[in-house]
């Protein structure tokens, strides 16, 4: 006769508060009986930790009946391991052992997603996703606490912030948070804690958080770029916090050392209600000659900058050298160059005749001992200048392309020289150092991928960009070839043509290719006018899930909606996509793919602005893989005019010696609004540009500026500050796109994601004793 039984996969288990709420499924063939249920809750140690018995009626067939055995504090005080607790039975001729694991329906994991940087002053969005851990789906009303906890850095020792934050999952699982990040705050450390609760089965996780850069800088200017023994040296230091914010009342000490790093001076100076700090030094009459440097630092949150400066002993010139070469740049065959040496008074009449003489060098540093430069040369031409100043020398560079065809990867060098020009009229010498550049192919041709996705499924992006050897874009049709690792021959893939601007954008699936191949790829560009250039290079594919993300252009105007189209590899993908800025994301969304494609529309909203990030994620269905986001990037940018105009008006075009000059200044921001401001105004004179131009290798004087100005960033003569400063008032051109779309495309961006996870492999740990013990030899 068959005998009653427990029915374990349609038992379940409900937590409520402190106590369990089991559902047991019994299976009775048998007549109706009366017995008494006993149910005990042991340990993974095998002892008991609650316990319930009760009288009750099995009636015949199957059906479901109901116990509560009191739990106390145990689901949180066993940290985690309440799901290998597991629930002894007892009942007419029936018992057994069953895990609450298998009895909890509705067990989840959380995935935490957002960025890895947290900011000052910035809402830090956090998006919670709860997955059934068995199927893989949403697990709707999951209750999720959240607590955002960072150390500033403060005077006091109250340096710890709290924030929390709840919700509950919707029917996709997620749940969004944002937590308000304080302005002022100087973030050491933070750490997000996250926990779900559902039926009294509880996952959490813990993440932390990478930090911005909580030090602030120093910007340097100089009043000119190069000084005598016994003038005077003048700096102006502009002070920043890690935002970017001038920092007023702020103590700053500069130090001056010569090139053996000794100390000759020291100041400490406030900064004003602008962040500007500024001292003098009189440079010593016998000071030596040679590089100094000045430092600026602070005991707060800045960070040392430093700014070397030329004391040298030098006459005003007069006039200027100018060497030209009979070709921008120099090809396999053409082996001779003609360089023209020419010079011109500084109110711009030449210099005629005079004593020339120009010589390669190979080397040039100055030597602080010696007092005196090396200087390391091979051939040099010499003369006189002709009635109307002009020289002509002659190199032979056969010698120099041999050094070139040793280097394959090198497309070109450039070889130095220098001019020196003799006035007959005063016997100074004035001297001007170029380079002649030599080059393999008259055009150079560079490739750039995008590289978030290497699954040959997904169409491969590749930016394509030609440039004459000079530097100048090139206008050219481009040839597209490949061939499989082995082949002998390339096969045509397709056809381009670069704009304006030297780009052009290639597209294309990968042929078939086995696992551990790779696909060898050829560019040919050809401008129609004889002058061409190759490219090879090799393309690696993987079998790894992948996706791309891309939008119906780059630069949008306000009120703009972004048209965002993702491809991916898997069919039925749940993909995050994210509007970031600054390494925060500003929005987000999400979208189901259908056959391995969608479209998303994001409408415009007013703090758009700027350099933006679109990524496009979901989790590798991979568990072992290093990143376990498969993600797509799509750079854009809604301009923004970041800087300050300054208009500055003379009184006249020409003033006479002692005569007074007047400038009328004006600044304003992006939008026209006159703006309250401090001025750095230096008065030059054009001679000493020009002998800082001849005496030293300076680069730009304000180069230190480039990234913040937005001049870093460029591509075909296309800089960051000229998309910020686009008139939107006209339309944009397709060839200006594409400039702005191979511009951006290296903005670096990838999401986080942090995860809980029931480890099935933790058993064995966690029961070794018990089943140790039960294997005991019985003494």
């Amino acid at each position: 006769m068959n005998s009653q039984s427990l029915v374990e996969s349609e038992s379940s288990l409900k937590i409520d508060g402190r106590e369990g709420d089991f559902r047991l499924v019994i299976d009775n063939p048998n007549a109706n009986f009366r017995t008494a249920m006993i149910l005990e809750l042991l340990d993974e140690n095998g002892n008991v930790r609650s316990s319930h018995t009760k009288e009750l009626k099995i009636t015949r067939g199957k059906k479901t009946y109901g116990f509560s055995i009191p739990l106390g504090g145990l689901t949180k005080e066993v940290d985690g391991n309440f799901l290998w607790y597991r629930l002894r039975y007892s009942f007419g001729g029936a018992s057994g052992i069953i895990s609450l694991s298998e009895l909890i329906k509705e067990k989840f994991e959380l995935s935490v997603l957002s960025s890895r940087l947290i900011h000052s002053g910035e809402n830090l969005r956090v998006r919670v996703l709860a997955v059934n851990t068995e199927n893989g789906e949403p697990v709707q009303n999951v209750n999720i606490e959240a607590k955002l906890l960072f150390d500033i850095d403060t005077d006091s020792d109250d340096d710890e912030i709290e924030l929390k934050g709840k919700a509950t999952s919707d029917k996709n699982g997620l749940v969004e948070l944002e937590f308000k990040v304080p302005e002022s705050a100087e973030i050491e450390s933070a750490e997000l804690w996250v926990e779900g609760e559902k039926n009294g089965f509880f996952s959490e996780v813990e993440t932390e958080f990478e930090t911005p850069d909580i030090y602030g800088s120093v910007f340097l200017t100089l009043d000119k770029p190069l000084y005598q023994p016994g003038q005077k040296f003048q700096v102006r230091a502009l002070a920043f916090d890690a935002n970017k914010n001038v920092i007023p009342n702020r103590e700053l000490e500069f130090t001056i050392k010569d090139e053996a790093r000794t100390l000759l001076y020291r100041e400490s100076v406030t900064t004003s209600e602008f962040g500007v700090a500024s001292i003098t030094w009189d440079i010593p009459e016998n000071s030596k000659l040679g590089d100094y440097l000045i430092e600026v630092d602070s005991d707060e949150n800045t960070r040392m900058e430093t700014q070397e400066f030329k004391v040298t002993r030098y006459e005003l010139p007069n006039f200027s050298v100018n060497a030209k070469p009979d070709k921008k740049f120099y090809l396999p065959g053409e082996n001779t160059a003609t360089i023209t040496v020419s010079a011109d008074y500084l109110f711009g009449k030449p210099v005629k005749g005079g004593k020339v003489r120009v010589v390669r060098e190979t080397e040039r540093k100055w030597n602080w001992k010696e007092q005196k430069y090396i200087i390391g040369e091979k051939k040099a031409v010499e003369g006189d200048a002709d009635v109307d100043g002009n020289f002509e020398a002659e190199f032979d560079l056969s010698g120099e392309f041999f050094e070139l065809w040793r280097s394959e990867w090198r497309k070109f060098i450039d070889l130095t020289f220098a001019a020196y020009f003799t006035d007959p009229t005063t016997n100074k010498t004035e001297q001007r150092r170029f380079d002649i550049r030599l080059s393999r192919e008259p055009i150079h041709i560079y490739v750039a991928r995008k590289r978030e996705s290497d699954n040959s499924q997904i169409p491969a992006t590749l930016y394509v960009s030609t440039f004459y050897a000079d530097g100048r874009p090139a206008v050219c049709d481009v040839t597209f070839e490949s061939k499989k690792t082995g082949s002998n021959a390339y096969q045509g893939m397709q056809k381009v043509r670069t704009n304006s601007f030297g780009a052009a954008k290639l597209e294309f699936l990968s042929p078939s290719l086995d696992s551990d191949d790779r696909l060898d790829i050829k560019l040919t560009a050809d401008d129609g006018d004889l002058k061409r250039g190759n490219y090879f290079d090799k393309i690696y594919f993987s079998e790894e899930e992948g996706i791309s993300v891309s939008t119906n252009k780059i630069i949008y105007k306000p009120n703009e909606e972004i048209k965002t189209s993702i491809v991916s590899t898997r069919q039925d993908a749940f993909v995050f996509v994210d509007l970031v800025k600054n390494w925060t994301v500003i929005d987000s969304f999400f979208v189901l793919l259908k056959n391995g494609r969608n479209e998303i529309s994001i409408p415009y909203k007013p703090d758009y602005k700027g350099e933006l990030t679109i990524s496009a994620y979901f989790e590798s269905a991979n568990k072992e893989r290093y990143q376990p986001l498969i993600y797509s990037n799509r750079n854009i940018i809604f301009p923004e005019q970041q800087n300050l105009d300054l208009d500055a008006r003379f009184s006249k075009a020409s003033y006479n010696p002692y005569e007074e000059a007047k400038v009328n200044f004006t600044v304003t921001n992006g939008s026209g609004k006159p703006m309250e401001s401090v001025l750095g105004v230096v008065v030059l004179d054009k001679a000493i540009e020009e002998r800082a131009r001849t005496d030293a290798d300076f680069g730009s004087y304000f180069s230190m500026f480039s990234g913040w100005l937005g001049y870093r960033k460029a591509f075909g003569g296309v800089t960051l500050k000229d998309l910020n400063e686009l008139d939107l008032s006209k339309s944009i051109s397709a060839d200006f796109q594409l400039a702005a779309e191979v511009l951006l495309a290296n903005n670096y961006y990838f999401p986080s994601m942090r995860k809980s996870e029931f480890d099935y492999e933790k058993a064995r740990d966690i029961f070794s004793k018990y089943f140790s013990d039960q294997f005991a030899p019985i003494e």
